[in-house]
């Protein structure tokens, strides 16, 4: 199995239209494959072309690395998902709708070639039946895993060694605090911990104890 990682956060990625994203993601696999498959210029991935020469190249890469499936993995993926994305050809044009009906229609036609994974904080690009009155390419496709809450002992691992890189000293009472105070929900505790520094002394490192947590919980 080779795995491959797209990060949907970087301009990179979201900032290119759906053609050229293709292209994006055949690049990527190219280098994580370890392949020096040529993929043809990025401007040669046109509206029109772009689905066909995917398929061509993705093809090619994977002989080229032998046996075995390509495992595609989008994270962030509510920064090209419909409705929030900070591009609007994703968020509001038909970028997504086109973009995952060349992935799933290559990945039904040609079983084993590839698979894909999707990772995010919202899951609202696998919710939505219709996208612009357009059937979603995804809808209803992932099973949705969720992170399980953190215990005492994740949170103190967390956090302490974030606060380390920030100059921040937590006291042992807070690590079980948090987990209770915020049901071992990872984003809020981090989000805490960033109201924590942000409240801080610009001295560090910074001691926190019952009375700084207490005020940025507030």
């Amino acid at each position: 199995l080779h795995s491959v990682f797209i990060d949907c956060q970087t301009p990179a990625f979201h900032q290119r239209r759906w053609n050229q994203a293709l292209w994006y993601v055949l690049n990527e696999t190219r280098s994580a494959c370890g392949s020096d498959v040529r993929l043809g210029l990025e401007s040669d991935y046109t509206a029109e072309r772009a689905a066909d020469l995917f398929e061509k190249y993705f093809l090619k890469l994977h002989e080229a690395v032998g046996r075995g499936s390509i495992l595609l993995t989008f994270d962030e993926v509510e920064n090209a998902s419909p409705g929030i994305s900070p591009s609007s050809h994703w968020r509001d044009g038909m970028d997504f709708v086109l973009f995952w009906q060349t992935l799933r229609s290559l990945f039904q036609r040609k079983p084993g070639l590839f698979s894909y994974l999707i990772v995010g904080t919202n899951p609202r690009c696998n919710e939505q039946p219709k996208i612009n009155d357009v059937d979603n390419p995804i809808f209803a496709q992932f099973p949705l895993i969720y992170i399980p809450r953190f215990s005492a002992i994740q949170t103190r691992e967390m956090v302490r060694r974030l606060g380390r890189l920030m100059g921040l000293d937590f006291d042992e009472f807070v690590y079980s605090q948090l987990t209770e105070d915020f049901g071992g929900h990872p984003y809020l505790i981090r989000h805490l911990c960033s109201t924590i520094h942000k409240m801080a002394e610009a001295q560090r490192p910074v001691a926190v104890g019952k009375a700084l947590y207490g005020r940025a919980k507030k």
